[in-house]
């Protein structure tokens, strides 16, 4: 069943399956795409059609334009009402004058900090120490070389070990002089053990 997306002008058509007539792919392909309606055989009438739509036809205004219509907003140099605005302030700030204080500066604020401390000479330091009986350290630390001789001293030397004695205490020792085989003494002495091509008896293994 070939069912195409529109209206189109014929009805659905059911295209059969191959049949056995045709004599090679290329005539049921030509058979098969003549029962295919074409392009011009679907009518598309009402399928996208938007009622009342219309393309827009304002002129927006252009950078140049925009900074023109800002200008014509803001008032020009002559423009301005400064007699007005002079009586305004006049009367909106009756009585102001400019600020004539002097604020300190920042030796002032130093001198002005310090005035409740006391000087060098005015404390009292006879009652200041309840500490009695103090005194500076004169010990000696050790050093790196003192703590390295300290440890070397606590060490035994070469002759302070309890060695035994080996004349006395293994008696009859002595080297191995023993000789172990070599791979080459392995593989001679495993061939010595492996029988020769003539030395097989082959005449019960073979069939009469």
């Amino acid at each position: 069943m070939l069912h195409l997306m529109g209206n189109p002008r014929v009805k659905t058509t059911r295209v059969p399956m191959k049949p056995n007539f045709f004599e090679n792919d290329l005539d049921w392909q030509i058979y098969r795409a003549a029962k295919t309606p074409g392009p011009g055989a679907y009518n598309t009438k009402g399928t996208h059609d938007l009622n009342g739509g219309r393309w827009g036809t304002q002129k927006t205004r252009s950078y140049l334009d925009e900074a023109e219509w800002q200008g014509r907003q803001t008032p020009g140099p002559g423009e301005y009402k400064v007699e007005e605005a002079i009586r305004y302030l006049d009367s909106a700030s009756a009585g102001g004058k400019f600020n004539m204080s002097k604020p300190k500066t920042f030796l002032d604020l130093e001198v002005y900090a310090k005035r409740g401390v006391p000087d060098p000479g005015l404390y009292n330091i006879t009652n200041s120490s309840p500490a009695r009986g103090g005194k500076f350290n004169m010990s000696k630390p050790k050093s790196d070389v003192d703590w390295l001789i300290l440890r070397a001293s606590k060490i035994p030397a070469p002759g302070h070990y309890g060695v035994p004695d080996i004349r006395t205490g293994m008696l009859g020792a002595r080297f191995s002089t023993a000789r172990p085989k070599t791979s080459l003494d392995w593989e001679i002495a495993r061939a010595k053990k492996t029988p020769g091509p003539g030395a097989y008896n082959v005449e019960g293994m073979l069939p009469n």
